[in-house]
């Protein structure tokens, strides 16, 4: 489904609201205002790129619904912080949307899952500890090149 599809499917729900591109400055307060975030993902680009809004969204408290295969690593991380369900499951992710909308216990405790997940795999000093250890790693490997 397209964007202009989506819009058009869901013009008569009220709670659904699309707004222009927002101030990047902005993005924390945005990313905290939603109760349920959707991360479609395409199969053909799914291991080619990650979503740049998923720490942010993690970092929100609030769960994650995606499609995508569980090899992902958005899948990875979906499937502790969410709800993942494979790409062309239709059913499966309405299914998945209506259990994370009425069970706020389990949107609570995933929520508090994705927000554990970034503080601790995702914080500034441990991923500059690792770029560091890549770069440390790469200077005394020799590399030759052709």
């Amino acid at each position: 489904i397209t964007k202009k599809e989506f819009i058009y499917a869901t013009k008569n729900i009220p709670n659904i609201k699309f707004l222009p591109l927002q101030d990047s400055k902005d993005i924390n307060e945005w990313l905290n205002l939603g109760d349920i975030h959707i991360v479609p993902q395409k199969r053909a680009v799914e291991n080619l790129v990650f979503p740049s809004k998923l720490l942010g969204i993690l970092a929100s408290g609030n769960p994650v619904i995606s499609n995508t295969t569980s090899e992902s690593e958005l899948g990875k991380i979906v499937e502790q912080a969410g709800i993942r369900v494979d790409p062309e499951d239709k059913n499966g992710f309405i299914d998945g949307l209506n259990k994370l909308i009425n069970n706020e216990k389990l949107r609570l405790s995933l929520g508090h899952r994705g927000r554990e997940i970034a503080e601790n795999s995702f914080c500034k000093e441990k991923v500059l500890d690792e770029f560091n250890n890549l770069i440390t790693h790469s200077l005394k490997t020799e590399v030759y090149y052709q």
